[in-house]
């Protein structure tokens, strides 16, 4: 079972081999070109990301292994993405001090961690219209960080199968009987295993 397969944070509770990991840097930012933040090779999970700027104007960019996330501060705050989700990056604070000054944070806790597997960086610009020559800009990651990759798989899997237990068993056909034996009538009623009954509820 592959990271990317819809593990949420109480998952984590069951699986061995991790540990929490925390990316975080702070430094200041122009509008030349982007600036570098987190650049961390890791095999992993995100399991939060906060990101404070001094200026509206700033898009932070994500890169996790080959996916890019760009934000821009500005638009998710006009988009009316003010209030906690767990579905995509929200403005959980907005406090502008003049100009495109200010302190403004963004936040991302995913319901469904998103899996890296090799890199992840970070990167922050100031917008050509920003009314600052610089600003300041942090971040903080918190990972979950796969230093035994055999132990949490093995866990993984094993979560996976008591979770959603097999049911190949009930679907596929039966054998052909061999010529020498005759064939057996199928019961009136199948019942569903032992393990399978636990999980499935019974219609009448």
């Amino acid at each position: 079972m592959q990271p990317q397969a819809v593990l949420t944070p109480t998952d984590l509770l069951f699986l061995s081999g991790w540990d929490r990991k925390e990316l975080k840097f702070e430094t200041g930012i122009t509008r030349l070109q982007p600036t570098n933040l987190i650049d961390q090779s890791i095999f992993g999970l995100i399991e939060a990301f906060y990101f404070l700027t001094s200026d509206y104007t700033t898009t932070v960019t994500i890169t996790i292994d080959d996916v890019i996330k760009t934000i821009k501060v500005l638009d998710v705050y006009l988009a009316g993405y003010t209030e906690p989700n767990n579905q995509m990056p929200y403005v959980s604070a907005w406090n502008p001090a003049g100009g495109t000054g200010g302190s403004f944070v963004v936040v991302w806790n995913p319901a469904i961690m998103p899996p890296v597997h090799e890199h992840i960086t970070v990167t922050a610009q100031l917008g050509n219209d920003s009314t600052q020559l610089a600003a300041i800009a942090y971040t903080q990651i918190l990972m979950v960080n796969v230093h035994d990759k055999d132990a949490f798989m093995e866990s993984a899997r094993v979560l996976g199968e008591n979770v959603f237990p097999t049911v190949i068993s009930l679907l596929a056909p039966a054998p052909s009987p061999s010529p020498s034996q005759p064939s057996q009538a199928p019961p009136a009623t199948a019942q569903p295993s032992t393990a399978i009954g636990k999980w499935v509820r019974r219609i009448p």
